[in-house]
């Protein structure tokens, strides 16, 4: 089944904020390219959002229910941080990572020793 655009910019938001977490960063952005134009959709960690719509003609921001609509749909960075933890922990182990034999080893390979 194929997302309408609201559905998408939804969902790719959610990758992009689990893509800023990763990289410590406090904003993430995305260009979505349409038939009739674009959409620039951006947010940041205080989950303000900018959504601009043009048109292939040149006019900006003429699209201001899809705009808010699109910008309703959108994760917040509470409910994405709070799923991006959830897989972090998961990943997590406690003590020394089973790639190394000892805490030795592991002190060697960083150079503390």
């Amino acid at each position: 089944m194929k997302l309408n655009i609201i559905e998408q910019a939804a969902a790719k938001m959610r990758d992009k904020i689990m893509e800023a977490l990763n990289d410590e960063s406090s904003t993430a952005y995305f260009y979505i390219d349409t038939p009739a134009g674009w959409i620039d959709i951006e947010t940041d960690k205080d989950d303000n959002i900018a959504v601009i719509a043009g048109h292939n003609n040149g006019n900006e921001g003429l699209c201001p229910r899809l705009c808010e609509a699109i910008a309703d749909a959108l994760p917040t960075w509470k409910e994405v941080r709070e799923e991006w933890a959830q897989e972090c922990k998961s990943y997590r182990t406690d003590g020394l990572d089973p790639a190394f034999r000892d805490w030795n080893d592991y002190w060697h390979y960083i150079g503390l020793r």
